[in-house]
């Protein structure tokens, strides 16, 4: 049986890492600007305010719903709680009638189109029924653009909590929340890459926090039928090799925007405050295999002054 391996959108998948081989391509460039990236800003805020400015306008929510009903796994979506300023969380009822232990997560997860961090992860004893939560960040809803929840795609896993081999992956499961709520899609920026079914494009640097220096935001289309995982490798700027972690995956049909992370930022690396070139390769796997379609070959950017 294979074994599990949790994922998160801009997290795990290590070990593709290791897998992957050097493939070639062509590149891409262009010129850039800055841009300083508007956050929600919680000064004012109190949990279960309704009026904060930045914060999702309406508060749309769901009637309880069964969203996973399988021979030996039972799962319940029951309300989204917005009290919180740092999160917003759904609220769910999980039951097992497994003779071992288990653990549900979430395998994949997009708000009105993008893709979404959903953290949650209930171990379930034999019989048991409980209730737990997911959490989404508030930060990730903002920088994709979401303002309002109009319907969510959910994919949960389970799992053997104590082999870790995989039980069951659930098909897709799509929840409104009844909202009219249209979602924008803002694809503006450096398109590093626009062919095998895939968009790749290099947003505006942020330049918001200057502890760290400038952070390097993509925004990714999936356009094929199948799920994909976009892993950087090689990530050089200024000329200097960088340090840097950006594996996000991405289901059929949805946009995913995500910066990529430094292990070590390269203001402390090498003293770099200001990015005038920016080059890196990225690939393209299978989410359940790791097996990998493409690489887009070296993708690189010529950046304006700030």
């Amino acid at each position: 049986m294979k074994k599990h391996a949790s994922r998160l959108y801009s997290t795990g998948l290590v070990a593709l890492l290791v897998a992957l081989a050097m493939l070639g391509g062509a590149a891409a460039g262009g010129a850039g600007t800055v841009y300083d990236y508007g956050m929600t800003d919680y000064d004012d805020y109190t949990p279960g305010d309704t009026t904060g400015e930045g914060l999702l306008g309406n508060f749309p929510n769901i009637e309880p719903t069964q969203v996973v009903d399988e021979e030996n796994i039972n799962l319940t979506l029951l309300s989204i709680d917005y009290s919180s300023y740092e999160y917003v969380m759904i609220n769910y009822e999980v039951e097992s009638t497994y003779e071992i232990p288990v653990t549900v997560q979430m395998w994949e997860f997009s708000i009105n189109g993008y893709m979404i961090n959903a953290s949650c992860s209930s171990d379930v004893a034999p019989g048991e029924k409980k209730e737990d939560v997911v959490y989404i960040q508030q930060v990730d809803l903002d920088l994709a653009g979401i303002k309002e929840i109009a319907d969510m795609q959910l994919q949960f896993t389970v799992f053997d909590s104590a082999s870790y081999d995989d039980i069951l992956i659930t098909d897709y499961i799509q929840v409104s929340t009844g909202s009219t709520y249209m979602q924008t899609y803002d694809d503006s920026g450096i398109v590093l890459y626009d062919k095998d079914e895939v968009k790749i494009v290099m947003k505006p640097l942020d330049y918001s926090d200057s502890l760290t220096g400038p952070r390097i935001p993509l925004y990714i289309e999936n356009n094929s039928d199948v799920a994909l995982t976009f892993s950087t490798s090689d990530l050089l700027i200024n000329g200097k090799l960088i340090d840097d972690f950006f594996i996000v995956s991405v289901s059929p049909g949805k946009r995913l925007v995500a910066y990529i992370e430094y292990f070590e930022t390269p203001k402390r690396q090498y003293g770099i405050e200001e990015f005038e070139n920016i080059e890196f390769n990225m690939y393209v796997s299978s989410i359940r295999s790791f097996e990998v379609f493409f690489s887009t070959g070296n993708l690189y950017v010529e950046l304006d002054e700030k």
